[in-house]
């Protein structure tokens, strides 16, 4: 060893409790800290001689904790749970110095106690060490670099479904490198739950995971397997895994897969896929229907847009469907469209009516004004208390719409009363609920004298 070589040596013994293998674990390390020998290392593995603290950790094995952050991993290791919750909370917020925290806050995962008595559970947002923990890796974990992952592997292994269901939740932030253990779990696994998650854990690494579920499609044609790849490809909203879901449905007998399939293409669809789109609007299924109003929409050429203006009066389109469209294009920048909104509140349908008069609300017109009164005497409740709602945000005066707000006060539908004394309290300022006594005795005494200009 010449002079440049010549560094610090020293050997450090570090104490690391690994709970998931039952054991303490003896780990002695020797550090030679010179800028040669450190410029040799990283000559030999083919990188930069400039690395990152994470980098150089990884490499010992092990990830250093700072003060602080050791001793909220010693709460979070204590049996209590809200010291187990109030830890993880707190190692949330220290993003990057937190790393060498992720196998504690794996432990924990799975931990569902939450202090509710027997029987009694309390609401989502109240934590348990479980859910504080998934937060926590959530935010630790971006900053790991892959740090974490072979303890995540042998937890996955060794645990229960709540605790697969937190990993696969929580993987995603690994980003890429993640894709081999969330493949496992995708092909392994047979609780419901965890695979739900896994597949929309895959479907968050978007791209990245396209390949690979690609090569489960193919290799599998048929089979659970088959089916929760092309779940998670949905998921992904992948423009270039287009072809496979059209592919897929094209030769799928599951009905339930199939109106997946159909939503997902709908998310991806180009002006290739007008006709496919033009075909769903068709579909018994309307939430389909609706997801393919929605694809037109975005498409935006004008014959994706012809294809709106098209189903509204097309009567083999379910009604739910072409009530979609009408406040597809009632958000359009088209002329067509007040003249469509006011044909559409005029229809015998109720709910094409309704989306009609509901649209109104957010695009004002003078023109609207009288099918808004016509439409508060609607035989359909639905259609008189959105009718009302529009009917504010159009150019009326107040004293006006008061009196009309007043009278529906006399509906009989509670729903619609209730709306109309919301209504009166926002024009007025005063909170006489469904009233009409109060309301009308307000009126007498200070109506000549309030200021309705205001």
């Amino acid at each position: 060893m010449n002079k440049n070589e010549v560094g610090t040596v020293f050997t450090a013994t570090v104490w690391i409790r690994t709970p998931l293998a039952g054991y303490f674990m003896l780990v002695c390390m020797t550090f030679l800290t010179s800028t040669a020998c450190a410029q040799q290392q990283a000559t030999q593995m083919g990188g930069s001689t400039k690395q990152s603290p994470i980098d150089l950790q990884q490499q010992a094995g092990y990830v250093k904790a700072g003060p602080e952050v050791e001793a909220i991993i010693a709460e979070l290791q204590k049996s209590a749970y809200r010291s187990k919750v109030g830890a993880a909370l707190k190692l949330k917020n220290h993003g990057a110095d937190a790393v060498a925290a992720i196998p504690a806050l794996i432990d924990n995962l799975g931990n569902t106690e939450d202090g509710a008595p027997p029987g009694y559970h309390w609401s989502p947002s109240v934590y348990n060490p479980h859910t504080a923990a998934v937060e926590a890796l959530k935010k630790i974990v971006p900053h790991s670099n892959g740090w974490g992952l072979d303890y995540a592997k042998k937890a996955l292994a060794n645990g229960n479904a709540v605790v697969r269901r937190g990993l696969a939740d929580v993987l995603p932030s690994y980003g890429d490198k993640a894709i081999p253990l969330l493949l496992t779990i995708l092909t392994t696994d047979d609780n419901y739950d965890v695979l739900r998650m896994t597949e929309q854990g895959l479907g968050r690494l978007g791209p990245a995971a396209t390949p690979a579920l690609k090569n489960l499609v193919d290799n599998n044609p048929k089979g659970e397997l088959r089916r929760h790849a092309l779940l998670a490809l949905i998921n992904g909203h992948d423009p270039q895994s287009l072809p496979i879901l059209t592919a897929a449905l094209d030769t799928n007998s599951d009905e339930w897969l199939k109106s997946e399939l159909q939503n997902g293409i709908c998310d991806l669809a180009t002006e290739n896929e007008l006709g496919r789109l033009q075909s769903f609007l068709h579909d018994s299924n309307t939430f389909v229907g609706g997801r393919a109003i929605g694809g037109l929409k975005r498409i935006g050429s004008p014959k994706a847009i012809e294809a709106l203006f098209g189903c509204i009066d097309d009567r083999s389109v379910p009604e739910l469907t072409r009530a979609a469209a009408v406040t597809a294009v009632s958000q359009l920048n088209d002329q067509r469209a007040v003249q469509t909104l006011l044909a559409s509140s005029r229809s015998s349908e109720k709910w094409v009516r309704y989306h009609a008069v509901e649209a109104m609300r957010n695009k004002p017109d003078q023109m609207f004004v009288k099918p808004l009164m016509t439409a508060l005497n609607d035989s359909a409740f639905e259609v008189r208390r959105e009718a009302l709602s529009s009917l504010l945000k159009q150019k009326v005066g107040k004293r006006e719409l008061f009196d009309f707000a007043l009278k529906m006060l006399d509906d009989s539908n509670d729903e619609v009363t209730r709306n109309a004394g919301e209504a009166l309290q926002s024009l007025t300022g005063r909170n006489f609920g469904t009233d009409a006594a109060k309301w009308n005795a307000w009126l007498k005494t200070f109506g000549g004298d309030f200021n309705w200009d205001k």
